[in-house]
């Protein structure tokens, strides 16, 4: 049986640094806490002490997502996104295993997008972004033109890298602090460079794993979920 999972997006607390928009800026809930535990983070440390938090609701559970302030065109996008309510009934159309779920597409099948494409944020389109695509980062999905992602995002689900390993830390340029975190929790090198990471799930990986179990079965060879 197909299993189409459904998406809304709640943002849960902002701890808005300077550059946000002043809309943007007001949070459905606020905390006094810090941002970020190390201890909800097994694979990553946070990069700074101030974070966006969104919650993404799915009909297989709830994953906590908190957003990095280095890739801030992603951030101010997805926040924007999420206030308006865009995603909401969005589904994960794009899963395939040992790699990635994919979501945010209105159309459901990989084809669309909001009306506003926004500049890629990463190191082979002239921005300094040495984020990696480790296991649980959420990045953003986009066509062969760098400038192209709009609202597709996807999260990396992989916990090992494909071999040769060697050969992809190699071709791709991997410093050494990224191929340890690499060897140690997996995620997909060869992104790096060329998709943008803007954040990082801190709870509910489980809830990925086991929508990739319930539905990765039922796509077609590009990872597409059918539609009925």
């Amino acid at each position: 049986m197909k299993k189409i999972i459904t998406i809304s997006a709640l943002l849960l607390a902002a701890f808005a640094p300077q550059a946000m928009a002043q809309e943007q800026t007001q949070p459905t809930q606020q905390t006094a806490r810090p941002a970020f535990d190390n201890e909800l983070l097994p694979w990553e440390t946070p990069r700074d002490t101030t974070c966006h938090e969104v919650l993404l609701e799915t009909t297989m559970g709830n994953i906590r997502v908190a957003l990095y302030n280095d890739t801030p065109h992603h951030r101010d996008n997805f926040l924007k996104l999420v206030n308006s309510g865009y995603y909401n009934g969005c589904i994960f159309q794009r899963v395939i295993k040992n790699f990635m779920i994919q979501g945010g597409d209105p159309n459901g099948d990989g084809t669309g997008g909001s009306e506003e494409n926004i500049k890629g944020e990463f190191s082979n389109n002239g921005v300094d972004n040495d984020i990696s695509h480790t296991r649980g980062t959420i990045s953003m999905a986009r066509a062969s033109d760098p400038d192209s992602a709009s609202s597709q995002f996807f999260i990396v689900q992989a916990s090992t890298v494909p071999e040769p390993r060697e050969l992809i830390y190699q071709q791709y340029g991997q410093p050494q602090e990224a191929i340890d975190k690499y060897n140690e929790v997996g995620g997909a090198p060869w992104l790096d460079g060329s998709y943008t990471v803007f954040g990082q799930v801190f709870d509910g990986m489980d809830v990925v794993n086991k929508i990739v179990e319930e539905t990765s079965g039922n796509t077609d060879e590009n990872g597409i979920v059918p539609e009925d």
